[in-house]
């Protein structure tokens, strides 16, 4: 049985040109923990562009219901060590990742229960994904300590990679999307707007 309001229960469309930046304060992405030392890691690598090799838009959200969040992961990206403090189930749209020794490509996915420690890195294209939680108004983030071995290689990816990342400014799946709504556009006659 759903246990969902009366006035939840509706069909709801949303579009990928209406996503937000999950980050600003329309987004779900909360605080965490984190220990100094980690805070002060952190810091180098957004200094070096870490910030330019991730993009998380949050397409839908429900008070107290479903949240739908679309990454990319430009190529190469080495998400930190996390965890979250809720369930979340991912899925690959585009591209691939590397979750420890798994290569996951498109229509594969996997699932992360609140709580436990994740990290995976961006394919030689970069991999987009889908994460799906239920509940979640505010999503915290806690980063553990990090040997100093994984900080350098991540250090290191970054560097490597931070000038492409910059030129990249749109997930393939959103570029697509664009180009299919603009193609719509023109392809209607004067006068007339699409529902």
């Amino acid at each position: 049985m759903n246990k969902l309001s009366p006035a939840r229960r509706r069909i709801e469309i949303f579009r990928a040109a209406d996503a937000v930046d999950n980050g600003s304060p329309q987004g779900i992405r909360g605080g965490g923990t984190a220990t100094d030392e980690t805070r002060a890691k952190l810091k180098v690598l957004r200094d070096a562009g870490r910030d330019d090799g991730i993009v998380s838009s949050l397409l839908y959200h429900q008070q107290d219901g479903f949240s739908i969040v679309h990454l990319w992961v430009k190529p190469h990206y080495p998400l930190p060590r996390h965890s979250h403090d809720s369930d979340c189930l991912y899925y690959v749209v585009n591209g691939e990742i590397t979750y420890g020794i798994e290569t996951l490509r498109a229509s594969d996915g996997f699932f992360v229960p609140a709580g436990i420690d994740y990290v995976y890195t961006g394919g030689p294209e970069g991999g987009e994904l889908i994460e799906v939680r239920f509940g979640v108004n505010n999503i915290e983030t806690d980063l553990p300590s990090q040997s100093d071995r994984r900080y350098e290689r991540e250090l290191e990816l970054i560097k490597a990679n931070h000038a492409a990342w910059a030129k990249m400014t749109m997930a393939p799946t959103f570029a697509a999307n664009l180009k299919g709504r603009q193609q719509e556009s023109a392809s209607e006659p004067a006068g007339t707007a699409s529902q």
